[in-house]
């Protein structure tokens, strides 16, 4: 089960995975073509990176989308936490209006994706 909520620009969404925890710890199915296609996500994973900031306050990456290079882009959040910001600077967007901000924090296995999307920065 997922719960999913849009975050104010076509293409964004906080994906939050269902929890099963005890006082082991915890299990969370990070991902599921099925049910992510059910919820309206679907996805053809083509590349997985992993990235460590050795650091608190580090900008990991702007990313601005433009086809035929665009990619869907799926973040998950292990330890610490990130302030994921999506600005749309599509043509006819407000940018400074039109923008989302999600703290992703691993407690809540929170991931954000961006859709691959022309003129999205993320």
């Amino acid at each position: 089960m997922l719960e999913v909520r849009s975050l104010g620009i076509d293409g964004v969404l906080e994906i939050v995975p269902k929890r099963h925890g005890d006082a082991r710890g915890f299990f969370v199915e990070t991902y599921n073509a099925e049910r992510f296609a059910r919820a309206g996500i679907d996805l053809l994973f083509v590349q997985d990176n992993h990235s460590y900031s050795a650091a608190a306050g580090v900008l990991r990456g702007l990313h601005y989308q433009l086809a035929p290079r665009a990619q869907d882009k799926l973040l998950r959040v292990i330890r610490g936490s990130v302030f994921d910001i999506a600005v749309d600077i599509r043509r006819g967007s407000k940018p400074l209006e039109d923008g989302s901000l999600l703290r992703s924090l691993p407690k809540r296995a929170t991931r954000s994706w961006c859709q691959r999307a022309s003129r999205m920065v993320s």
